[in-house]
């Protein structure tokens, strides 16, 4: 027989309680019910029979601390006859009615009519939101292309693909797709020290792999990315971005193959940023380099200035836009009639205004497709779909929560991976959702898919119509623009935050800096930033990732606690006394908190019987059933039993599917409420709430006052 203990909660010194109750195994009857149940306190005051914990003897209890139990008992369960039914998971809608079904027909209707139908009264507001943001996007287009080192057509019709491509695959419409920085820093190594052949291979490849990782539904783990993770992510993007525009100041930037691969062959570089000071390449003349900075500083000065002006006919205009044509302007009008020139777009690459071509019929060669290719462009290929599968989903989860809807991750994924593909089939560098452009478009009204295609269209325009205009922009005009949108992206706040973390407390309250997190997310941070830079963004979020679920274990295996360990003496009909001794233990019980479990117990000064309290015992891994079946199986060599008491369903079913490796264990309860009737919250107190068990000695420390709040001058100190 076993006994719960039970008794009050507001007395700390030793309680005695006689507990009598039938012995048919039944839950226990409420107060003044027939039957022979009867409880009596030495203090004299009377306790509701539902909060002592089922028994099935008549026992007296003593014990040097008194515990609540929930309005519940626990069912005893034989081990030898236990038998699991699987789960229903299936989540259906409210019951439908035939009349409802639709035909095949109708789901087709249904479909284009939820996913592609714009109301009329939307479609101009669609259209312009389109137009701005595709004026905004070429300029970036032909940035990120001169990272990578291709031409910048490369860029403008890797834009022009997935913006009308993952704007009608994708599921969330008002995502802003395009070339993007995250992938150019990616893939400029394999252009570099491979050549611009491999590119298009290993775009297709990282096609492939998102489109996996749609079936596979990778994208759940997106949960795993903390913030700390992003943060450091998009300040090693950032670094990298800025790095890569110090290029534009060589006087060569395009570079044969054979120029660049050296005995390394295609291996991987640490430091491959810093390349451009230690490549030997000569710098520009200082008159060039003074005017490539004035067109430098008239880009960002534009851009921070441009949307300070409160005039409603400009809200809508780009200010990068602006800020082009203004270096532009300076470049023929004061750097050319002055005798200098900086280099321009046309002649990086002059663009001819022709519509994209397969990848069979590009300028270039391409490499065999054999297991030597595979194994150079298979590391890039990766990367590039880990990163922009992560930039993807983060800029989905930003417009859902701006427009206040949900989305499909895993179609998302889906429509990133078939984006992909069509652009490697056009010798394109990959492209994913762009997080500023898509706030444009989103905040303009364009939230449907016909503005995805709108932006499309205005960059096939632009690079058949304008592409005169495009040649003559100066290198120097996307430079600042890059470095802007660096300015914004890097997250500042981050040194701040790693100052405060290696701060002491009377510093941080003495100067008012409260932005200090814990000192693992700052590592976590540093971390991720300084490996962006050394290797690349993949291998950064790996490590991040890392670090993050270490940290997460260890702090989980610290939350794992003895709440109560207790004897109770319990006598049966014939006055036979026996003593059972309680653990009582809450929290995660996992591979890294089974080493703590285990050490709870001592096995040699325990009594014959040994009851584990589980209510409040999260079984989470194998390494949890093991530590159970480890303490039972040292109990029962020294002839003691121990029995699990309280087990919560889910628990349950995780310990009985490994039930051959318990049978040590002597009994085996599993928790069920007595009741499941409704209660009025405002008519019950709190020690009557259901599943609600308080220790006393939880009670003693909710009952201090925390020292943090003590005022000597205040008549009543608030409680902690």
């Amino acid at each position: 027989p076993s006994l719960a203990p039970c008794g009050t909660a507001t007395s700390d010194t030793s309680v005695n309680t006689t507990v009598v109750m039938s012995n048919d195994g039944k839950p226990p009857l409420p107060p003044g019910s027939s039957g022979k149940e009867s409880l009596s306190i030495q203090h004299g005051s009377a306790v509701d029979m539902h909060k002592v914990g089922s028994a099935s003897s008549i026992g007296t209890h003593k014990s040097s601390s008194s515990m609540y139990r929930p309005k519940s008992h626990d069912v005893l369960l034989g081990l030898d006859d236990m038998r699991l039914e699987p789960v229903n998971r299936t989540q259906l809608p409210a019951a439908i009615s035939e009349n409802e079904v639709l035909s095949p027909w109708d789901r087709v209707t249904q479909f284009f009519h939820d996913e592609y139908y714009v109301p009329k009264n939307l479609i101009l507001g669609e259209i312009v939101a389109g137009i701005v943001v595709g004026l905004a996007v070429v300029p970036e287009a032909i940035a990120f292309a001169l990272v990578v080192g291709v031409l910048p057509q490369t860029g403008i019709n890797t834009t022009l693909i997935t913006s009308i491509i993952m704007g009608i695959v994708g599921d969330r419409p008002g995502l802003c797709n395009g070339a993007s920085g995250a992938i150019a820093v990616v893939m400029v190594d394999l252009v570099k020290d491979e050549g611009e052949e491999y590119m298009p291979y290993a775009v297709l490849l990282g096609g492939m792999a998102c489109i996996l990782c749609a079936f596979l539904r990778c994208a759940n783990l997106m949960i795993l990315i903390s913030s700390s993770v992003m943060i450091g992510f998009v300040n090693g993007l950032a670094l990298i971005m800025t790095l890569a525009q110090l290029s534009g100041f060589k006087q060569e930037v395009l570079k044969p193959r054979e120029e660049v691969v050296g005995d390394e062959g295609g291996a991987r570089r640490l430091l491959a940023v810093i390349d451009v000071f230690t490549d030997g390449e000569p710098w520009v003349d200082i008159d060039v380099c003074g005017f490539m900075l004035i067109e430098v500083v008239i880009v960002m000065l534009t851009m921070f200035v441009f949307p300070m002006i409160k005039l409603e006919w400009l809200k809508n205009i780009p200010g990068s836009l602006i800020g082009i044509l203004m270096a532009t302007a300076f470049e023929w009008a004061v750097v050319r009639p002055a005798g200098f020139e900086t280099r321009t777009i046309g002649d990086i690459g002059e663009m001819d205004g022709k519509l994209p071509k397969l990848l069979w019929n590009q300028p270039y060669d391409l490499p065999p497709l054999n297991g030597e290719t595979f194994g150079k462009i298979a590391p890039t290929a990766l990367s590039l779909a880990g990163v922009a599968l992560i930039e993807q989903l983060m800029t989905q989860d930003l417009v859902n929560e701006m427009t206040k809807t949900t989305s499909n991750p895993h179609r998302e994924a889906f429509g990133l991976g078939v984006g992909n593909l069509v652009v490697g089939l056009f010798g394109g560098m990959g492209g994913n959702a762009m997080i500023g452009q898509s706030v444009i478009q989103v905040r303009m009204g364009g939230s449907h898919r016909i503005s995805n295609i709108v932006v499309g269209l205005t960059v096939l325009a632009i690079t058949v119509g304008v592409y005169p205009f495009v040649n003559m922009i100066p290198q120097a005009a996307f430079i600042g623009m890059v470095w802007m949108i660096v300015c914004y992206m890097f997250e500042w706040s981050t040194f701040s935050m790693v100052y405060n973390a290696f701060t002491g407390m009377r510093r941080r309250e003495d100067k008012n800096m409260f932005t200090k997190i814990k000192r693992m997310d700052v590592v976590v941070i540093v971390v991720v930033t300084i490996v962006t830079v050394l290797t690349n963004l993949a291998v950064a979020v790996a490590c991040g990732l890392l670090i993050n679920l270490v940290t997460f274990a260890w702090d989980s295996a610290q939350t794992l606690r003895l709440v109560a360990k207790e004897d109770v003496v319990v006598t049966d009909d014939e006055g036979n006394e026996s003593t059972s001794r309680i653990y009582e233990i809450e929290g995660p019980l996992c591979f890294a908190s089974a080493r703590k479990f285990k050490a709870f117990f001592t096995r040699d000064e325990d009594p014959d019987d040994v009851e584990l309290h589980c209510l409040g015992l999260q079984v989470m891994d194998f390494s949890a059933l093991d530590a159970i079946a480890n303490i039972a199986r040292e109990y029962k060599r020294l002839d003691k039993r121990l029995h699990l008491r309280f087990l919560k369903e889910e628990d349950h079913r995780h310990l009985a599917k490994g039930r051959d490796l318990l049978k040590d264990i002597e009994s085996w309860r599993v928790v069920r409420l007595l009741e499941s009737e409704e209660m009025d919250m405002e008519e019950v107190g709190k020690d009557t709430i259901p599943n609600l068990r308080v220790t006393a000695s939880r009670e003693r420390r909710r009952q201090t006052p925390n020292p943090m709040w003590n005022d000597s001058n205040s008549a009543e100190a608030p409680r902690n």
